[in-house]
């Protein structure tokens, strides 16, 4: 399938909760398709704003273990950072200069041996810099993690996972944009007040003409939304996506809450798919123990 779509690069993006990917993708592409792919280096990108949270978060006092994602789930993201061969602190924007200079000097000084770049996607700074070193580094799944599943099972496990989607007919015209941004922050606002810490929350709504994408990657993390459906447009699909620390079933109600509260009178929603869990133990194919 590859041969025939003719690419000439293939960027994979993990489920943000994964770890130990150098010994279970990268490592058996470069042992088993060796001659059919050149393995590019592996790229952990850093949510900026959310690093900000997790510092703030990590320094919260002893009474407040409700607003921070426990330690087994931190230590997924630590996981991550320590098998990367490039660290790059996305959002970059997003941070006071100063404070963006801590972080900087914070991941240098743990990962001495790990390039790092900044950068932000959204404005496109950085972006450049960064596609040049993974095009021209042949460094590619240099190091590998030593991972305990066992923590690594528990903090996927601690994560409840959602996945919806509704078929969606407006009444009248009506602003898409502004429906979507009140969805967002009316399950963000239920899960707030369940003290759930959302790791992501992720919308896309698509139509004939058009579609719209938002996200949120933090209990008080900017909207993002971007895209566009025309207000003419009377029908659309939406699809809902979520990590967050909370049970499934209060996942799933704070979702359904929000979607008949924001609806109102103005939509009507069909639910055709609406599914919470938390993941299974991770089990994968390969795992080589050494760089290849």
């Amino acid at each position: 399938m590859a041969g025939e779509g003719h690419a000439d690069v293939l960027i994979g993006e993990p489920v943000g909760s994964c770890t130990d990917l150098s010994a279970t993708v990268l490592q058996p592409l470069k042992k088993l398709h060796g001659q059919q792919f050149e393995v590019a280096p592996f790229s952990v990108l850093v949510d900026g704003h959310q690093l900000r949270v997790l510092d703030r978060l990590r320094r919260a006092a002893a009474g407040n273990d409700w607003a921070r994602f426990p330690d087994n789930v931190l230590y997924i993201y630590d996981k991550q950072l320590e098998e990367a061969d490039l660290i790059v602190l996305n959002k970059a924007d997003l941070i006071p200069a100063a404070e963006l200079a801590d972080f900087q000097a914070a991941l240098a000084e743990r990962f001495p041996d790990t390039p790092l770049l900044t950068m932000s996607a959204a404005s496109g700074d950085g972006v450049d810099a960064w596609l040049d070193h993974v095009g021209r580094s042949q460094t590619a799944g240099g190091k590998i993690a030593a991972v305990d599943y066992d923590i690594y099972a528990a903090g996927e496990a601690a994560l409840g996972w959602m996945n919806a989607s509704a078929r969606l007919r407006a009444a009248a015209d009506i602003d898409w944009s502004a429906f979507a941004g009140r969805l967002l922050e009316a399950i963000r606002g239920e899960l707030r007040a369940q003290s759930a810490q959302i790791a992501h929350l992720k919308l896309y709504l698509t139509a004939n003409n058009g579609h719209m994408v938002g996200n949120l990657t933090s209990n008080d993390s900017p909207l993002s939304l971007r895209g566009r459906i025309d207000s003419a447009q009377r029908e659309a699909v939406l699809l809902l996506n979520a990590r967050v620390h909370v049970q499934p079933e209060v996942l799933r109600a704070a979702a359904e809450k929000a979607l008949q509260a924001v609806a109102g009178d103005q939509l009507e929603i069909t639910i055709t798919a609406m599914r919470s869990f938390f993941p299974g133990r991770p089990q994968p194919t390969y795992r080589y123990e050494t760089v290849v």
